[in-house]
């Protein structure tokens, strides 16, 4: 980009009316050299491959169990079946992220 760009905020807007993660996510970037495309993609993957935590879950199951549940089997099968996930179990006891309440609109 021409000026470069060393610091950003990205804001993603989940907007399916099926996902709980309905809400703006702020991603932070800043680093010393200039931000690239692939800086930004790779920050959302690492925003969305941090843990909910017990408090969303509370909240999250609260307001809508029945998509709570299928957050939760998304987890199973992401913990089951995605290829960088080397050990299921270890990968399990991290609970639910907040890329499984995106569930079945992955494409990463």
């Amino acid at each position: 980009t021409h000026p470069e760009v060393r610091e950003a905020w990205i804001r993603v807007r989940v907007t399916h009316d099926d996902t709980l993660l309905n809400y703006c996510l702020p991603v932070a970037l800043k680093q010393e050299r200039a931000i690239t495309l692939q800086d930004a993609f790779e920050a959302v993957y690492h925003a969305l491959q941090k843990p909910v935590t017990q408090e969303q879950a509370a909240q999250f199951a609260r307001k809508n169990p029945e998509s709570w549940a299928k957050a939760q089997e998304a987890c199973r099968k992401r913990c089951s079946e995605a290829p960088h996930v080397a050990i299921p179990s270890v990968e399990w006891n991290e609970g639910v992220k907040r890329v499984d309440l995106l569930k079945e609109h992955v494409r990463f």
